[in-house]
């Protein structure tokens, strides 16, 4: 006789689908988690963690985040050219003016005696170094700044931004010009002021003859070579400016005028529309 299996698997204890909750009975997990956007760095990896800016092939080079700009290098490079003509066609006049800066005759009969040419070049020298001041801030700005918030800055932005600085320093220095000339007719002391006017572009002109080529290097050049570099520069200015000081000095006495009346004009002339910018710019930024 065949044997006959029978399934003996019950499916009474089943419930009818129709009793069946709705949906998913299971909790989503989702909801238990907090937002993404409340998630912080320090609660994702720890409190010692810190963001870090994308390396990009300008900041790995060291030069910045401006100062890697193509723009801003091609920039550098019409000044240099600039320099190198203006060294090469007024070469007589360039000899000329570094040797002034040991000379203590007053400075408009030095320029009288060497003609419109060499007022010429000392213009041309004192245009130079105020492009060459607005390349040098610009690249300090990239160095000591925050990446990310220059990054926010378009690439075409970085010239002018330089060009602006160098029309500020250009407008700082045709102020103090104009009020050197004010207060010469005012004291009819037009004598003394023409001099200071001369003796500030004769040193302005040998800052563009010595700082413009470590200027220029210093834009380009890595970190270590930045630091050597910036102490030359600094040397220089130092040195420059020395010199000015001490041929004022020189020339106030010259002409009999008191010592107080010498500081008064470096404070309220020279130092004061220099650091009313400069403080101004650190506030602001």
């Amino acid at each position: 006789m065949p044997l006959i299996l029978q399934d003996t698997l019950d499916l009474g204890y089943l419930p009818a689908a129709d009793s069946l909750p709705p949906g998913d009975s299971i909790p989503p997990l989702a909801d238990t988690l907090p937002a993404a956007d409340l998630w912080d760095a320090a609660a994702v990896y720890g409190t010692q963690s810190a963001r870090v800016a994308q390396e990009t092939a300008e900041t790995a080079a060291g030069l910045g985040p401006l100062a890697g700009n193509g723009w801003f290098q091609i920039l550098a490079i019409v000044v240099l050219a600039l320099w190198c003509w203006m060294i090469y066609y007024f070469r007589g006049q360039a000899a000329m003016c570094l040797r002034s800066l040991v000379n203590f005759k007053p400075e408009d009969k030095f320029t009288a005696e060497h003609g419109h040419l060499y007022n010429g070049f000392v213009n041309f020298a004192v245009t130079i170094t105020v492009a060459a001041l607005g390349i040098m801030v610009v690249k300090t700005v990239s160095a000591v700044a925050d990446p990310q918030s220059i990054a926010l800055l378009p690439r075409w932005f970085v010239p002018p931004a330089a060009l602006m600085v160098a029309a500020a320093a250009a407008a700082i220095i045709v102020l103090q010009f104009g009020v050197l000339q004010l207060i010469g007719k005012l004291t009819l002391a037009e004598e003394l002021t023409g001099a200071v006017v001369q003796t500030k572009k004769l040193h302005l002109a040998a800052a563009a003859i010595l700082a413009v080529p470590p200027i220029i290097l210093y834009t380009g050049l890595n970190p270590v070579w930045d630091t050597i570099l910036g102490y030359v520069i600094i040397a220089e200015v130092v040195a420059i400016t020395a010199a000015f000081t001490v041929k004022t000095c020189i020339l106030f006495m010259g002409q009999k005028v008191s010592l107080l009346v010498w500081i008064l004009y470096l404070c309220a002339v020279e130092i004061f529309p220099v650091s009313l910018v400069v403080l101004l710019v650190v506030k602001n930024v």
